[in-house]
């Protein structure tokens, strides 16, 4: 081989990296230049920390996308309730649940867009909990029925979360410590109520919760647990958005195993145990600092007091549901 050949392999050998590495340049270029138009971002977005946040938050917090389906299968469901709709309405409208396209696309969204949900037609389940809000008086509880309840912070709204959500905050060992099933029932339906009324439109229609298990003296029993997850899921259908367990301990870890064998896949997802080393990092992911109480991390300087907190639903208990 003579030297003008070798001067070639030698060149061969030093160029071939060098253009591999530029393709895989170019490449890139184009890449980013078509996914920024694509996208219909700027490029500066892309590094801007709280924005990229924000995007993934609303990502993995999205409401169920409804299928193209979705207005035949709420004509469908208004069709299956028109035996009983006229009675059941008035009824539903006593107790501030009116038989609205918003109401059926909430059952709708729940039953994953089927007619059917936990084995029984979306009908009955309409019908029984109007019978459920008339039996217990959901939409008319007064703060003087659980007023005794509300002496500590028990369980109480506070803020939003950076999708606007009302924030409902459970002090578990109050909870547990000083109320019965029944009590406890009544101071969370009073607290859903009221948290319906401070729903932002235009917003998601759900609540963020906080379950803050400091302090627990002793475990609350799985069939209380699994009451109140069944209580939310069969009378308040796509009301509840993510939970958040703080302060929690190997025990209460264990009772949540539990309870969570008889929950559906998409209840699970919605339930977060922050454990205390990322606790501040990952409430504010969720909820922005001055919505969050400073014990939290936030710095809301928020303080629970029964006689104000009371006195802030009676302004607007009118306007319950009118607008939801």
């Amino acid at each position: 081989m003579n030297f003008g050949q070798n001067l070639a392999r030698i060149r061969y050998k030093l160029n071939l990296p060098l253009l591999i590495l530029g393709s895989l340049i170019i490449l890139y270029s184009i890449y980013f230049l078509l996914y920024q138009n694509l996208a219909g971002k700027q490029p500066e977005k892309s590094c801007d920390a709280n924005y990229l946040n924000m995007e993934l938050l609303r990502q993995s917090e999205k409401e169920a996308t409804r299928p193209p389906n979705f207005q035949k299968l709420l004509s469908n469901l208004q069709e299956e309730l028109k035996p009983v709709y006229k009675e059941l309405n008035t009824r539903a409208k006593q107790v501030n649940w009116p038989i609205d396209d918003h109401n059926l696309g909430r059952w709708l969204d729940v039953a994953s867009f089927n007619l059917v949900y936990l084995g029984k037609p979306l009908v009955e389940h309409i019908k029984e909990t109007v019978t459920w809000r008339e039996k217990i008086g959901a939409c008319c509880i007064q703060n003087e029925e659980i007023y005794e309840h509300l002496f500590s912070p028990t369980i109480y709204l506070h803020g939003y979360d950076r999708l606007n959500r009302p924030i409902m905050i459970f002090q578990l060992k109050n909870v547990v410590a000083s109320i019965d099933l029944n009590g406890i029932e009544k101071l969370l339906v009073y607290s859903v109520e009221r948290a319906v009324t401070i729903l932002k439109k235009g917003e998601q229609q759900r609540f963020t919760a906080i379950v803050d298990c400091e302090g627990l003296s002793f475990i609350p029993p799985v069939s209380h647990v699994r009451h109140i997850l069944k209580l939310l899921k069969t009378h308040y259908p796509a009301r509840l958005g993510r939970i958040l367990v703080i302060n929690y301990g190997i025990a209460v870890n264990t009772v949540w195993k539990v309870a969570s064998l008889v929950l559906p896949e998409r209840t699970i997802k919605k339930i977060s145990f922050v454990d205390t080393v990322n606790q501040k990092e990952k409430l504010l992911h969720y909820i922005p600092e001055e919505e969050l109480e400073k014990r939290y991390g936030g710095s809301s300087t928020f303080v629970y007091d029964r006689r104000i907190y009371v006195s802030k639903y009676n302004t607007k208990k009118k306007a319950a549901f009118s607008a939801q």
